[in-house]
C-alpha cells in the first residue's frame, strides 16, 4: 500500500508508493507543485557569523500555503528559540525521496534530514542515505505502532511526528458501532434499503480493508501460509478475508462503490457507516450530520489498522547536525506545535498531550482516532512489496465482481508475498 506518489491522485502528503490506496484529500498535489523555496527565520538569517551561519537543511513534504504557512512559521520561530545559533532551512522535497537524494549526493547538496513517510525507510537505509539513531536520544513513542514504524532490522532510523489510521465513522443517531465483523455485516445488511445503505466504503483500498485480514488471523508482514490438511481452506486467513469482502460486496455495499461514491452517500444522508481516515473529518462534518468515530470491528482477533507515519530521518553523518535534527524533532513533538500542525494537515499528532491543546482541545473525533490506533501496525514496507500494492486493487476488484474465486486470488497474493524480500530483510 504505500504512498510513493505514483500514478494516482495525491493529497496533502505523499507516502511511498501507495497512491492506489490513498483517497483524495482536501488539498490536491500542492506539494508536488511547490517551488523549492527555503523558509528561514529572518532574525536568525541576519546573524552575520564570520564563517557563515550554521544551517540545518531539512526536506519536507508539507504545503507552504493556507493554514500551513503560519504553522511552518511557528516551527521556525520555536526552533530559533531552541537553537539560536542554527538557521533552519525547510525545503520542499521531491516526490521520489531516493531519486532526489541520489541527485543531491551527486551534486554534493545532501540535506541534513528529511521528513517523509516511514515507508521510505527500508529503501533509504539500504541505499545508505539514512543513519541509525541512538535509542537513548529518542523520545519514547506513545503507541507501539509508532515505535515499530521507524525500525529497520531492529534499529531505529527516524522519529515519528504525525500519523494516519483508518477507523469506523458512523451516524450515532442511526446505528451503534459494531464490535465484530459479523455485527458489522449484519448491521449493514439490516440498514440497506432501495436508496440507502448501512455501510459504504472503498473495498478496493488496502488501507481500509487490510485491518480485517489481521482480525481473521492473517498479516501482510510475512508470507501467509497456505491451507494444510490440518487447516481447512475456508479457515485460511487470506481466503477467509477475501470471501468476507466478496460477501460484503454482494449483500451489503452499494454496487460498484468507490471512495467518492461513499463520501457522496454520506453527504446525502444515505449511509449510516463508512471507513475512512482523519483527512475526511472536515468534509463529513460539513454534511451537518451526527458523526462519531469508533475502532474498526474485529473477528477472532482484533482488527489492526494500518498506520502511516510521517517521520524525521537524519541523513547527515556529522554529530552536530544529528543533534540539531533531533532538537527539531523535539520541537515538532511539543504539544502546542503538534496540535497546530495536526489541525492544519488533518494528521494525528504522535504526542497525546496535543489533543488537549488548541485548536484540537475538545475535538472528540480526533481523540477517538487516537483511541482507534491503539492496535495499529505500520504499513508494511519491506523490499519487494511494490508489486503487491500495484496489483492488489485489481485483485480485490476481481473478487468483488465475482470474476475470480477467493481461493485463487489468495494464491496469487500469497505468491507475491513470498516473492517480496524472501530473505526476510527490512521491516
Amino acid at each position: 500500500m504505500s504512498g510513493r506518489g505514483r500514478a494516482y491522485p495525491v493529497g496533502k502528503l505523499r507516502g511511498k508508493g501507495r497512491d492506489a490506496m490513498r483517497p483524495r484529500r482536501r488539498l490536491a498535489a500542492v506539494v508536488a507543485a511547490s517551488l523549492a523555496l527555503s523558509l528561514v527565520v529572518p532574525l536568525v538569517l541576519s546573524q552575520a557569523l564570520p564563517a557563515g551561519p550554521v544551517r540545518l537543511v531539512v526536506w519536507h513534504p508539507f504545503p507552504e500555503d493556507g493554514d500551513m504557512l503560519p504553522a511552518l512559521q511557528a516551527l521556525l520561530a520555536a526552533f530559533a528559540r531552541e537553537r539560536p545559533d542554527v538557521v533552519l532551512e525547510l525545503v520542499p522535497g521531491p516526490p521520489d525521496l531516493r531519486a532526489g537524494l541520489e541527485a543531491a549526493r551527486r551534486s554534493r547538496s545532501l540535506p541534513d534530514a528529511v521528513i517523509g513517510s516511514h515507508e521510505w525507510l527500508p529503501e533509504l537505509v539500504a541505499s545508505g542515505f539514512v543513519r541509525s539513531l541512538e535509542r537513548a536520544d529518542l523520545p519514547p513513542a506513545a503507541l507501539p505502532g509508532l515505535a515499530a514504524a521507524v525500525q529497520v532490522n531492529g534499529a531505529p532510523y527516524g522519529v515519528p511526528l504525525f500519523f494516519e489510521v483508518a477507523a469506523l465513522l458512523y451516524d450515532p443517531e442511526r446505528v451503534e458501532p459494531p464490535a465484530t465483523l459479523e455485527a458489522l455485516e449484519a448491521a449493514g445488511r439490516a440498514l440497506r434499503r432501495d436508496d440507502s445503505y448501512g455501510l459504504a466504503f472503498d473495498p478496493r483500498n488496502a488501507f481500509f480493508v487490510a485491518p480485517f485480514l489481521y482480525a481473521l488471523g492473517g498479516r501482510f508482514e510475512a508470507p501467509v501460509p497456505a491451507a494444510t490438511p490440518e487447516r481447512e481452506p475456508a479457515a485460511e486467513p487470506l481466503t477467509e478475508w477475501l470471501e468476507w469482502l466478496a460477501r460484503l460486496g454482494r449483500e451489503v455495499l452499494p454496487p460498484g462503490v468507490d471512495y467518492a461514491t461513499a463520501m457522496e452517500l454520506w453527504r446525502q444522508g444515505r449511509v449510516a457507516m463508512t471507513i475512512n481516515g482523519p483527512w475526511a473529518l472536515e468534509e463529513m462534518r460539513d454534511a451537518g450530520r451526527a458523526l462519531a468515530v469508533a475502532p474498526l470491528p474485529g473477528g477472532p482477533g482484533p482488527a489492526r489498522p494500518w498506520l502511516e507515519a510521517q517521520v524525521l530521518m537524519v541523513t547527515s553523518a556529522r554529530a552536530a547536525r544529528v543533534s540539531d535534527a533531533l532538537a527539531l524533532a523535539r520541537v515538532l513533538q511539543a504539544p502546542g506545535l503538534q496540535a497546530r500542525w495536526g489541525a492544519a494537515l488533518a494528521l494525528l499528532p504522535v504526542n497525546p498531550a496535543a489533543y488537549r491543546e488548541p485548536p484540537l482541545a475538545g475535538d472528540a473525533l480526533l481523540a477517538a482516532f487516537w483511541d482507534a490506533a491503539a492496535g495499529a501496525v505500520p504499513v508494511p514496507s519491506r523490499p519487494g512489496l511494490d508489486d503487491l500494492w500495484t496489483v492488489l486493487p485489481g485483485v480485490l476488484d476481481a473478487v468483488l465482481k465475482g470474476e475470480v474465486a477467493a481461493a485463487v486470488a489468495a494464491d496469487w497474493l500469497r505468491d507475491l508475498l513470498a516473492q517480496a524480500d524472501p530473505g526476510g530483510g527490512g521491516r
